[in-house]
């Protein structure tokens, strides 16, 4: 029912939060040192999108850990068909002492392939209509 849709919301939060303001931080971080490097006032649109790629896969790497908690919280919650109940955090750290730590990066991989060729589309596609559009440069705007 309707319910199911809301299954483990707060380990969502948990994990999209920190992953966004990490993402966004790593980018400007990124893109300061790709102008450092290069010698720029102002980055290109391939400086960008580098930086884009560099702060998805960074931040896919450093937010692994609580996507596998994410997911196993909602799996839980499918198998036992309850609303995100019970000691998801407690059981988490039993299937950590269970599986050992290297279990928080299962799925690193692929999820650094995906987040960080999809956070380097974006920020290609939002710079090329940023510049196409003139809103990057404050001289078209007088």
């Amino acid at each position: 029912g309707l319910p199911s849709f809301f299954h483990g919301w707060q380990a969502n939060m948990l994990k999209d939060v920190p992953f966004a303001a990490l993402k966004l931080g790593m980018y400007q971080a990124f893109t300061e040192a790709c102008l450092r490097l290069r010698g720029k006032r102002e980055a290109s649109v391939s400086d960008t999108t580098l930086a884009g790629i560099l702060s998805g896969v960074a931040t896919a790497v450093v937010t692994n850990p609580l996507d596998v908690f994410n997911t196993r919280v909602k799996q839980r919650a499918d198998e036992l068909g309850r609303s995100g109940g019970g000691m998801p955090f407690r059981e988490f750290l039993a299937d950590v002492q269970r599986e050992g730590p290297q279990m928080l990066m299962r799925g690193v991989v692929p999820r650094c392939a995906i987040i960080g060729l999809g956070s380097g589309l974006f920020w290609l596609i939002f710079n090329t209509v940023k510049s196409t559009l003139g809103k990057g440069d404050p001289e078209s705007a007088k």
